[in-house]
């Protein structure tokens, strides 16, 4: 996966953006260390699914390295961060702070297939 990256304003805030890969069918839950995409050094990644073929029903959930191990995230209700039944793109914020990497699977896909990209910040 490809890195483009940009530096914007007079602060100077760092951004990159991961090339998006097409997703095809559902995603194993990550195990190995290089899974999802290196976030160390930034705060904040936004997500988004695009490119929607096949008019596919899909299902995402968040899944963060902290270097010793993968671990799901959870919402603020402490229930782990899924997001079920999509139809539509979709994208959405979150705070990494302090994580290797993260990776947000598509875990079931019904049909055709789905375009993830990341962009890091901060």
């Amino acid at each position: 996966m490809a890195r483009i990256h940009k530096e914007r304003g007079e602060t100077g805030v760092l951004e990159v953006r991961e090339t998006s890969v097409q997703v095809s069918s559902a995603e194993s839950v990550p195990s190995s260390a290089t899974d999802g995409v290196d976030c160390q050094s930034f705060n904040t990644v936004a997500v988004a699914i695009h490119t929607l073929a096949g008019s596919p029903t899909y299902s995402l959930d968040v899944w963060l390295y902290t270097g010793d191990a993968w671990i799901q995230a959870s919402g603020g209700s402490g229930a782990p961060a899924s997001f079920p039944d999509l139809t539509a793109t979709f994208g959405q914020i979150f705070n990494i702070a302090g994580f290797d990497r993260i990776f947000v699977r598509v875990f079931a896909l019904d049909t055709g297939s789905v375009n993830r990209s990341y962009t890091l910040v901060g």
